[in-house]
């Protein structure tokens, strides 16, 4: 579910037809927990984050707890900036030894944001007697994507914050614009929005809006972060997961630009979600990715109910990233 609305939900209630047993609703925090398919809840407060992974320290290979494993993600997380250059050569002329400047290559930041965290589930469901928190998994997805990312030249990832934390939008924008993030990417899986569908399938999440802030990271927020979106859908349909019905994203390339209350300085429209109206405002392209829904058993035991079918689910992100930072 995504994180962050103007409106909260409450609870969440299971078609009985899915093979889901059980939901539990909300976290004690004053802020419902669960989200509605699309529709999403309101983060809780959270800690200020420092570093490149929120929590984690440097050099510290992190784990993350899923379906009542610990798992170690297999390249620790730094806050290093990854820095490519060319050979240093040396050569002699009349005994003059003259060196080749090493040169940087342009990096681009990118921003994940594993949706939730803390006391926010996100969406949660009971299968095979176990309560699968949607959190853990766009955690553990998170982890796994930064490290098949930067196995590319001239990209640095950071993630926004730490396994059981739940920072407030401001702070993971503030995060990703010290970070000096070129793009934002939300990792999250879904809820339906409505109990007469049972829907499965991929959708993302975009600004609805041309705004463009003072200081935008570059001359065109609404297409760039539609076109990042739609280069990681694409990734997802090679997969199998096709765009939902849910909120018809089928019938609209699998985003959905949703309307909030209140506009931009330039009178446009609010965006609804939290994430994507404040990474408006401070001008970063950002895309939220709903992989696929958890309330969905089959979706679920397609996509989510191991390891190596999330990990499979951030390599399919990673191709689409770089896909679309290729065509820029």
């Amino acid at each position: 579910g995504t994180a962050g609305t103007d409106t909260a939900v409450n609870s969440v209630t299971t078609g009985t037809d899915t093979g889901v047993n059980s939901v539990t609703s909300g976290a004690d925090t004053g802020v419902s927990s669960v989200t509605v398919g699309a529709d999403a809840i309101a983060g809780t407060e959270g800690a200020a984050i420092m570093g490149t992974v929120a929590g984690t320290e440097e050099g510290e290979t992190p784990t993350v707890h899923l379906n009542d494993e610990t798992i170690s993600i297999e390249q620790p997380i730094t806050a290093e900036t990854p820095t490519v250059k060319d050979n240093e050569t040396e050569t002699e002329t009349n005994g003059i030894e003259n060196s080749v400047a090493e040169e940087e290559i342009p990096v681009t930041v990118i921003c994940l944001d594993p949706g939730h965290g803390g006391e926010s589930q996100g969406t949660h469901y009971v299968y095979d007697d176990k309560e699968i928190e949607e959190k853990n998994i766009n955690y553990y997805m998170a982890c796994k994507l930064k490290s098949y990312i930067e196995e590319y030249p001239g990209i640095k990832v950071v993630i926004d914050r730490g396994e059981n934390e739940d920072p407030e939008f401001e702070t993971r924008i503030g995060f990703a614009r010290e970070n000096k993030a070129d793009y934002i990417v939300s990792l999250h899986v879904n809820s339906k929005s409505r109990d007469d569908i049972e829907p499965s399938g991929c959708m993302a999440i975009t600004t609805r809006s041309h705004y463009q802030a003072p200081d935008a990271v570059n001359n065109d927020i609404y297409t760039s972060s539609g076109n990042l979106a739609s280069s990681i859908l694409r990734q997802l349909n090679n997969m199998g997961i096709k765009y939902t019905i849910d909120w018809d994203a089928n019938k609209t390339g699998g985003i959905l630009r949703r309307k909030g209350n209140g506009t931009y300085p330039d009178g446009s429209s609010c965006d609804y979600y939290g994430l994507i109206r404040n990474a408006t405002y401070a001008g970063i392209p950002a895309v939220i990715i709903e992989h696929a829904f958890l309330s969905n058993e089959s979706d679920y035991r397609k996509y989510l109910s191991s390891n190596s079918k999330l990990d499979a689910l951030a390599k399919a992100d990673c191709k689409g990233i770089m896909e679309y930072l290729n065509s820029r």
